[in-house]
């Protein structure tokens, strides 16, 4: 029998305002969290995109942050996209449940 996994979602920007007057080119996010439900077993993407990026970006799950490199290390079935901050994880498993939250730090 497939279980189903709930995946809540937040995401935190850190702004780096020194040396700027222009609101255009602060970092912001694009996308808003959304609560995610899948099958165990499947590929599941959490969405994270940022408009002007300038710092680096790292997902934590309940807390713990995953890492900042694209290939995980610490977590083989979890890698974050090139070009967005997009968390992807396969398989999907019960165990991966949890709060997951997308940061991106200032510069």
């Amino acid at each position: 029998m497939d279980s189903l996994v709930n995946i809540p979602c937040l995401i935190i920007i850190f702004l780096n305002t020194l040396g700027t007057n222009k609101v255009s080119s602060l970092q912001y996010f694009l996308t808003q969290p959304e609560n995610t439900t899948a099958m165990a077993g499947s590929l599941v993407i959490l969405p994270c995109l940022v408009a002007n990026m300038q710092g680096v970006c790292q997902w934590t799950r309940d807390g713990l942050g995953l890492g900042v490199d694209l290939e995980l290390p610490a977590y083989p079935r979890h890698t974050m996209s090139e070009n967005t901050c997009d968390l992807q994880i396969a398989p999907l498993l019960p165990s991966d449940e949890g709060v997951y939250q997308c940061q991106v730090g200032a510069m």
